[in-house]
């Protein structure tokens, strides 16, 4: 039996309590995870995989480490996304991937 939790309830836990922003930014409130669906999550999030899209993405080739936050703002504003309340590289990196999420949905 496989055993899924809340984004709520994973983004509290002290396994993720570190991670509870990039948690909230990459899960999806509606829905149930395993732990190894957010690990897996968290690790596209931090680059280790190459994001699944490739239609557009202009840092498919890249690694998360390798992408600046100009760059980001710079994709962001091209696409008129407010990115305002994104205060670090992690949030801007977050709405990237909400981009892709909304052309594949």
């Amino acid at each position: 039996m496989t055993v899924k939790f809340s984004k709520a309830r994973i983004a509290n836990s002290n396994r993720y309590k570190s991670k509870q922003d990039i948690v909230n930014a990459i899960l999806k409130d509606d829905e149930l995870y395993t732990i190894a669906e957010v690990d897996s999550a968290l690790e596209a999030f931090y680059g280790r995989e190459k994001t699944k899209n490739e239609d557009g993405n202009p840092f498919i080739k890249k690694e998360y480490e390798d992408i600046t936050k100009k760059e980001l703002e710079a994709y962001l504003q091209d696409k008129s996304i407010n990115y305002s309340e994104a205060k670090d590289k992690k949030s801007l990196y977050a709405l990237y991937l909400q981009t892709f999420e909304k052309q594949e949905g």
